[in-house]
């Protein structure tokens, strides 16, 4: 999903290697919420998916990063770091999708209550998340998210590509 977004939030004019390591790193915040360090991630799945926590970090991170880039005039900057964060925080609805049963505490520490929108077909891995079980099962969750996913990437990478051509065409008409 991180890729996705990127995709929508890039500036108009990067290059490739740049959009290339603008995804990796987009892709890399996506998936922060998830990131295996004491106190977070799966063992502590109330603070590490809570919007509460997640808001502040990314605030903490954004508002520093989009002052600096800002300061050395990085085209697009506040675009970038809002995408940036709208990656991070897109894990945290994601998850509400998955149909585990737990449901998301995304209201930690103020409140116990927890979201839940299963979609029948996105189930969670058995045992370790960084170190999956390969089998069948396991392939046939990869299958359905990269299904899922990958539609979601291809038809943000061909609006962006519509959108650009547009525009391209009405800046070269003048």
């Amino acid at each position: 999903m991180g890729a996705t977004v990127a995709v929508a939030f890039l500036p108009w004019k990067t290059g490739f290697l740049k959009k290339i390591a603008v995804m990796a790193v987009f892709v890399f915040l996506a998936n922060l919420p998830d990131a295996p360090v004491p106190w977070w991630g799966h063992t502590r799945y109330d603070i590490s998916h809570s919007i509460f926590v997640n808001g502040l970090l990314a605030a903490a991170v954004a508002v520093p990063l989009a002052f600096y880039l800002r300061s050395r005039r990085v085209a697009g900057a506040g675009t970038l770091v809002a995408g940036g964060a709208l990656a991070w925080l897109s894990h945290l609805l994601l998850d509400t999708f998955y149909n585990h049963g737990k449901g998301l505490a995304v209201f930690w520490p103020f409140g116990s209550g927890r979201v839940a929108l299963p979609v029948p077909w996105f189930k969670t891995l058995n045992g370790h998340p960084l170190l999956p079980q390969i089998d069948a099962y396991t392939a046939r969750l990869y299958l359905i998210e990269m299904a899922f996913y990958g539609t979601l990437f291809a038809l943000a990478l061909v609006i962006r590509w519509l959108i650009e051509r547009r525009f391209s065409r009405r800046t070269a008409a003048g």
